[in-house]
C-alpha cells in the first residue's frame, strides 16, 4: 500500500525544495521595478541545473510573490552564490519596501517537498516525481 500525507497527497522521497517569498511594496511602481529584477534573474538563471521553475505571483496592488522549485538545496546554494543579480535585485529592494509598523515587508521561506497530488501538481511542463526533476520548454506568456 501506498503511503499517503494526512492531505492524501502520496509521499514522496524527494530532495525537491520550494523557496517563496512575498513582498509588500510601497506603490505599484515599485511592483513594476520589482517585476522588471525577476525578469533579470531569471534570465541571468538559466545556466541554474537545479531551477526548476520559477514564478512571480501577483496578490494584490502592492504584493507580490516569487516562488521557485528546485532540485535540492545545493542547487540554491548554487544560484545564490553564482547569481549576481539576485544579490543585486535583494540589496536594491529593500527602498522600496512598505514599512509599516517600522519593519519591512518582506518574508522568505523554504520548503522541502514531502507529498505530491496524484495529479502531481497539474503544473504544465514540471515534473517532480521522478528521480530527476525536471522542466520543460517554459510557456511563452510566464
Amino acid at each position: 500500500m501506498e503511503q499517503t500525507a494526512s492531505t492524501g497527497y502520496r509521499k514522496m522521497d524527494s530532495e525537491v525544495m520550494c523557496v517563496i517569498t512575498r513582498f509588500e511594496v510601497r506603490s505599484i511602481t515599485a511592483l513594476v521595478r520589482l517585476y522588471r529584477s525577476f525578469r533579470r534573474i531569471k534570465a541571468h538563471s538559466k545556466n541554474i541545473e537545479g531551477l526548476i521553475a520559477t514564478r512571480f505571483l501577483i496578490e494584490g496592488p502592492r504584493t507580490c510573490i516569487t516562488l521557485s522549485l528546485w532540485k535540492n538545496g545545493g542547487a540554491i546554494l548554487q544560484f545564490n552564490t553564482r547569481v549576481v543579480a539576485h544579490v543585486q535585485a535583494a540589496n536594491a529592494c529593500f527602498r522600496d519596501l512598505d514599512r509599516g509598523n517600522g519593519r519591512a515587508h518582506l518574508w522568505s521561506a523554504q520548503f522541502k517537498l514531502f507529498a505530491v497530488s496524484p495529479h502531481n501538481l497539474n503544473w504544465d511542463g514540471v515534473e517532480v516525481t521522478s528521480p530527476q526533476p525536471t522542466l520543460a520548454p517554459e510557456h511563452p506568456h510566464l
